[in-house]
């Protein structure tokens, strides 16, 4: 028998996990606090983890912040777009996962902590070509794709 993921209906809108890493946890609350006031997430939850990927050819072990945002699927491009302009990073993972089986009244307070912004979020920074993504420079220090930007 093969498990059915439920419509989600106006009962039961649909819940997202987004969730991104930063090198330690003052940018991790800062972050968290920053999207939690605008609404765009109902919570963020905060994990010191240890990271390992490559990079500039060499592998790398790195302490890191993991922040999981509880949101909705109508407030994801807001906040994937908040997360981008705020996030030290030059180049942050962000991406978010969609949560099934939610328990109903969790996910209507999901949606009356979130506002769903028509169009892009209006109150995040604007990037330009100082802190626009990539433009810093990595060096062989470990300053990975989810390093902090030099």
């Amino acid at each position: 028998m093969t498990l059915q993921t439920p419509t989600p209906t106006a009962a039961t809108p649909v819940a997202l996990a987004a969730v991104t890493t930063v090198g330690n946890l003052e940018d991790a609350r800062r972050l968290a606090r920053e999207i939690v006031a605008r609404k765009l997430a109902a919570c963020a939850q905060l994990s010191q983890i240890e990271s390992f990927y490559e990079w500039d050819g060499a592998l790398q072990n790195e302490p890191e912040v993991r922040i999981v945002f509880k949101t909705t699927e109508a407030s994801w491009p807001a906040l994937e777009q908040a997360i981008v302009a705020l996030h030290p990073y030059t180049l942050p993972a962000v991406h978010a996962v969609r949560l099934d089986h939610v328990h109903a009244p969790y996910a209507r307070w999901l949606v009356e902590q979130t506002v769903a912004p028509s169009g892009a979020c209006s109150n995040a920074p604007v990037k330009t070509p100082d802190n626009a993504p990539g433009t810093a420079t990595d060096d062989a220090s470990g300053n990975g794709p989810d390093a902090t930007a030099a």
